[in-house]
């Protein structure tokens, strides 16, 4: 039986503004009780993969406050185990922090490994994916690497910066170039990789020797026309991380049902880290309409539309509309937000009226009091 490993790499994620100036994106809490890792590291667990590696760029506080041990996401922890991956000599250098350096400096967790094959995903994508008929389609077509890709309409305003591929008819990559918005439709790479061990260990020490500020995505577009890289089309439910007004619109769209059911289902469980919190309170004038709430919460005001993490108070007369808020914050009473992100263990109790738009939501910053 063919072993895979899998590595959540954060060097390619992107940033959602002022939310993560000092978290990874990797750690930033979504819909009130997850990160938004957990969904490629449960897809790892989903699909059997019990030893993985976390490819950290920065901001390694937070992600590690929600990692622990990496318990969350392995069954087996006497053969399986969860690394986390730190490039320390280049941590403040931008041009040589990347993920090739990153697997040079911790080269031992690719070499102890006895996988044959290595999963590569990012953590601001997230998705449903079972790897196994992935890896199994990779090894049928004796592939040495497989990038996964999906086709969008709305590439002029989404996905800046992104990776778009070109395949020829036998489904092989003929170029790899970033989006810069000049075409409506596209082919999305998931920056989601299939090596064969072998072939990645090549491609790292390639990339290393052609350039040091190569990183794995330079190294795949520099020998994409030389080297058969194969694809795969994924077809499901998909959403792109990559700004303060994209993590707002990806939250509450998952409040409604059909698109929730998309991405989570009973036999894919999305695991995580888990708190012993008391239940969420609803006060006697209460007024909670399509929303995720939270544990711990305390809800005496009306939230519409909203998503309200851990210990959130919402004050009795206030009014939170299609906005998210973090852990720990307290609303004042009378007080209405709409369209905002507020992060965690802010405090709004001066102001009336706090409001953004979807295209630029209103943000306040960690432990602010307005």
């Amino acid at each position: 039986m063919t072993k895979a490993i899998g590595f959540l790499n954060l060097h390619d994620d992107l940033d959602l503004g002022p939310l993560t100036t000092n978290r990874s994106i990797a750690s930033t809490s979504f819909l009130g009780r997850y990160a938004l890792m957990d969904f490629q590291m449960s897809n790892f667990s989903n699909s059997g993969i019990d030893e993985i590696g976390v490819l950290l760029k920065q901001n390694i506080r937070s992600l590690v406050r929600h990692m622990g041990f990496g318990h969350s996401w392995i069954d087996n922890t006497k053969i399986g185990k969860v690394s986390i991956m730190y490039d320390e000599p280049y941590a403040n250098n931008l041009a040589y922090n990347h993920d090739i350096n990153n697997f040079i400096e911790n080269k031992w967790v690719l070499e102890q490994s006895s996988a044959d094959i290595v999963v590569i995903a990012p953590a601001h994508i997230i998705n449903k994916i079972d790897y196994r008929p992935i890896i199994e389609r990779h090894l049928e077509r004796d592939s040495r690497i497989t990038m996964l890709y999906t086709g969008v309409i709305d590439a002029r305003s989404n996905y800046i910066g992104n990776d778009f591929l070109t395949i020829d008819a036998n489904g092989y990559v003929k170029s790899i170039k970033p989006n810069k918005g000049e075409e409506k439709e596209g082919l999305l790479s998931l920056q989601t990789y299939i090596f064969n061990k072998e072939m990645l260990e090549s491609l790292i020490q390639y990339g290393s020797n052609t350039s040091s500020f190569f990183n794995l995505r330079d190294a795949l577009a520099y020998i994409c026309k030389d080297i058969a890289i194969d694809t795969y089309e994924f077809n499901g439910f998909m959403r792109s991380f990559d700004s303060l007004s994209s993590y707002l619109s990806h939250s509450l769209e998952l409040l409604n049902p059909k698109v929730r059911n998309q991405l989570f289902s009973k036999d894919w469980p999305i695991y995580t880290k888990t708190y012993d919190t008391a239940p969420t309170v609803y006060g006697p004038d209460s007024n909670v309409k399509n929303s995720f709430i939270s544990n711990g919460a305390m809800i005496e005001g009306e939230v519409v539309n909203s998503v309200i993490g851990r210990g959130v108070k919402v004050s009795k007369g206030a009014k939170i509309s299609n906005s998210v808020i973090l852990t720990e914050t307290f609303i004042d009473e009378n007080i209405c937000i709409d369209k905002s992100v507020v992060d965690k263990n802010a405090k709004i109790i001066h102001t009336k009226k706090v409001s953004g738009t979807f295209e630029n939501p209103l943000y306040i910053k960690r432990g602010d009091i307005i």
